[in-house]
């Protein structure tokens, strides 16, 4: 149950005459499906739950309907970690009434890292909303953006149409500089949440309000109040959105703005639950109204005479004399700060205060203070500020501040200390999360975070900068650049205990890549880059792999970079050759078959194998359409030999898997086939132990359609796998082509001999053609011809022609 103790009394002293701006906590427990309430949260919404909890359907019923959406919306994006904001306003109808509730919320978890719920404040801000401009701009008024008043309207895309000039004063740019662009105001932390809060207006319609943060034109952060809501058009259909802007020094408060009216608001401050205290001009407190009781412990009489500046914690007191001093001296505007004010049981309650000037009825100016305590909210408001910084679920730095304090170390660096960039990346997460969900997910990650944190040196920055990354910044000390590298293989050591969730032990593994300032760069935008090419070779070596950042990785990176984004282009100008292999009969010499390898005929790069830009194609999906080219060719080139009178043969063309999992893949071959007046049987598929590696039915059900067609099927690179003789159990195949690592060893080495002769005895004995691949000699066909082997393959015949 949650305690209310320091609220007691509030409620009932505040009555019902007087719509008091007031603070109160709430909780939301998950499992339970219950809201508990502060006696400040039932008076605003009219409830008697004396602490009791009631169902979360109440609030939701109150919110206005035409907001309703898109309030849910925003509850939604809080609960999955995305953050608009640190605080929102929305309004809800209590009876006959309107008014404007403004809540701050963070969620909880459990042991486990699983949300259990939510908690934060919500207080009634009807007083500070219900305005002229705010009735402006509930009406949609397009005459709100020639008011005093910043404003921006955007399209249904979420292109600026329209900002006006106080916009301009706010935020530095100018409409021509925006115009018919997204907004480039948005943190980076808040602009995708931001964006979906934007879609969801301008699908639903409603309006909201937060207390956020927006980037300035010069990169300084500046607080501001908006309301956001629907933008009509003279038919009353939303075509796009509207955003008002108000900077938080600048939100009149209509509280501090009436107490020139003594007589009307004296009631009014004397049930209001804020401190408002009068001093004299010795600073002396010759007025409190009741709230000091609840606040400070201290009946309002008992503060008469008593000096201000004592109330205040010794550290505050010389700024809040001097702030009493402007003030009193000067009239300016009310001065907003923080202050620690003393209870009376001794101990120093955190308060929000402003201080402005009264001038009393007899022409004499008095300083006022008025404050409200907010020490048990006050961890609300630094979890936010944290979070601007820091990632949520970790509590490490995230990637912009890792990139702002990073940049300051390397402003600052000793060239005899220089600075090494690591990027360590969680290798196999997505298999988590797709298979244990994402709570079981998080808490991998941040075991993962705190096993790195512990490992570190004291002098060091950590981020996480992905979902599974996290950037790392060292300073190199004796020995440079090998202590480095063992430190980098210690962070890799904790991943070799496994991680225990949820009843589940994981075992991960990471890999790790590096860059040097100032070798590999001056700045952090660099480092980060090059770490993450060397993060990138890592990936493709052995698991728990360190690389460092070379000149080549890049050569090789900037490679593989231009191939992807020429692949297409070179599909469609017919830029890849097909060479042919020819395969021979073993004892009669005779060609039987030709064996299609594909290149690439790039312009820079000049002939690219396909060592280098099948994976490519795998990757990006171009595999299957190059595939068909490969099959067109081939049977482009068998027509024209055919044409030329020459004695047939087959061509067999290595087949991929996503190619066997292509939509209509056979219908497709058949149909290049029937076009060309190609037999199936002219046609061979080699296919390899990791082309069937997913144990896919498709896949294998599309291998035997293809042999009911009449193509052949081999079983290339045999014995390279793990578990080739499985496979040849498992399909029924035509044969299969013996790996050149086994032929290189003809005949002297006996191990070699001895599997050669045991394969093609077995496969003889399971019908299969057997071919050797890699012939180079007379040696290893002579031992291949005793062994009576179908057929060879290699450069004795022919290294590859252009036929």
């Amino acid at each position: 149950m949650m305690k209310y103790s320091w609220f007691k009394g509030k409620a009932e002293r505040n009555g019902g005459e007087w719509n008091v701006p007031m603070l109160g906590p709430w909780q939301y427990k998950l499992k339970e499906n219950k809201v508990y309430c502060s006696p400040e949260m039932d008076q605003i919404y009219g409830l008697q739950t004396h602490g009791k909890p009631t169902r979360p359907d109440r609030f939701i019923e109150a919110i206005v309907p035409e907001d309703r959406d898109l309030v849910l919306q925003c509850w939604r994006m809080l609960c999955s970690g995305k953050r608009v904001g640190r605080s929102f306003t929305y309004r809800i109808q209590v009876g006959s009434q309107i008014k404007f509730v403004q809540y701050t919320a963070s969620c909880t978890y459990d042991d486990h890292g699983r949300m259990s719920g939510l908690e934060g404040t919500v207080r009634d801000v009807t007083t500070l909303l219900d305005t002229p401009m705010t009735r402006l701009f509930l009406a949609h008024d397009r005459k709100l953006l020639n008011q005093p008043q910043a404003a921006v309207a955007l399209d249904h895309d979420l292109g600026i149409v329209h900002i006006n000039q106080w916009t301009e004063q706010l935020l530095g740019w100018s409409e021509d500089e925006l115009l018919f662009q997204h907004v480039p105001y948005l943190p980076t932390s808040m602009e995708s949440a931001t964006h979906e809060l934007y879609q969801t207006i301008v699908k639903t319609g409603g309006t909201i309000w937060l207390d956020t943060i927006r980037l300035h034109k010069d990169g300084s952060l500046r607080k501001v109040s908006v309301a956001l809501g629907p933008l009509y058009d003279e038919n009353g259909l939303v075509k796009g959105l509207l955003a008002m802007y108000t900077p938080v020094s600048g939100v009149s408060d209509s509280m501090e703005r009436s107490l020139a009216c003594e007589a009307r608001l004296r009631p009014f401050i004397e049930h209001a639950t804020d401190v408002f205290l009068l001093l004299d001009r010795q600073y002396q407190v010759i007025y409190a109204n009741a709230a000091v009781q609840e606040v400070l412990g201290m009946e309002p009489s008992e503060t008469r005479q008593l000096s201000a500046p004592l109330l205040v914690h010794p550290a505050d007191r010389k700024e809040f004399e001097v702030a009493c001093q402007r003030v009193g001296d000067s009239l300016t505007e009310p001065l907003n700060m923080e202050l620690r004010f003393q209870h009376r049981s001794g101990e120093y309650r955190h308060c929000l205060a402003s201080l402005f000037t009264w001038i009393s009825p007899g022409a004499q100016s008095h300083v006022v203070i008025r404050f409200r305590d907010v020490t048990e909210t006050q961890s609300v408001r630094q979890q936010i500020e944290f979070l601007e910084r820091h990632d949520e679920l970790t509590g490490l730095l995230n990637r912009k501040a890792f990139f702002h304090e990073s940049t300051v170390w390397i402003s600052q660096s000793d060239p005899s200390h220089p600075l090494t960039v690591m990027v360590l990346r969680v290798q196999q997460f997505d298999r988590i999360i797709e298979n244990l969900g994402h709570a079981v997910g998080d808490f991998v990650i941040r075991l993962a975070a705190e096993r790195i944190r512990v490992r570190l040196p004291k002098d060091n920055i950590c981020a996480r900068i992905g979902d599974h990354e996290f950037a790392i910044m060292v300073r190199q000390q004796e020995r440079g650049t090998q202590t480095m590298l063992a430190l980098a293989n210690d962070l890799l050591r904790a991943f070799e205990e496994p991680f225990a969730s949820a009843g589940h032990t994981i075992y991960l593994a990471a890999d790790i890549g590096m860059s040097f300032c100032p070798n590999d760069g001056d700045d952090i935008a660099t480092l980060v880059q090059r770490a993450g090419v060397a993060l990138h070779r890592a990936n493709g070596a052995s698991e728990n792999s360190v690389q460092t950042y070379s000149t080549q990785l890049h050569t090789d990176t900037y490679k593989q970079f231009v191939l992807a984004n020429d692949l297409r282009d070179a599909l469609a100008n017919d830029a890849f050759l097909l060479y042919y292999q020819p395969r021979v009969d073993a004892q009669s010499g005779r060609i039987v078959a030709a064996e299609a390898l594909i290149r690439w005929e790039h312009p820079v790069w000049g002939l690219v194998s396909p060592v280098e830009f099948i994976p490519i194609a795998e990757e990006t999906g171009y595999i299957v359409d190059l595939g068909y080219w490969v099959i067109r060719t081939a049977c482009q080139q068998l027509r024209a030999w055919q044409n030329k009178g020459y004695p047939p043969i087959k061509i067999s063309v290595n087949v991929a898997v996503k190619q066997f999992q292509a939509k209509d893949v056979v219908q497709t071959v058949l149909s290049i086939l029937d076009e060309w007046g190609i037999p199936t049987s002219a046609i061979e598929f080699e296919i390899t132990e990791t082309s069937v590696m997913p144990n896919d039915p498709t896949v294998i059900d599309t291998i035997q359609t293809f042999r009911k067609a009449g193509i052949a099927i081999y079983f290339d690179d045999f014995g390279t796998g793990y578990s080739s003789l499985s496979w040849l159990n498992q399909f029924q195949l035509d044969g299969l082509k013996l790996d050149k690592s086994f032929i290189d060893h003809l005949p002297n080495a006996w191990a070699p001999s001895q599997i050669v002769k045991s394969v093609i005895q077995l496969a003889h004995q399971l019908g299969l053609t057997v071919v050797a691949e890699g012939v180079e000699n007379v040696d290893q066909l002579t031992f291949l011809q005793s062994e009576r082997c179908d057929q060879v393959q290699g450069y004795l015949y022919e290294r590859f022609a252009d036929l």
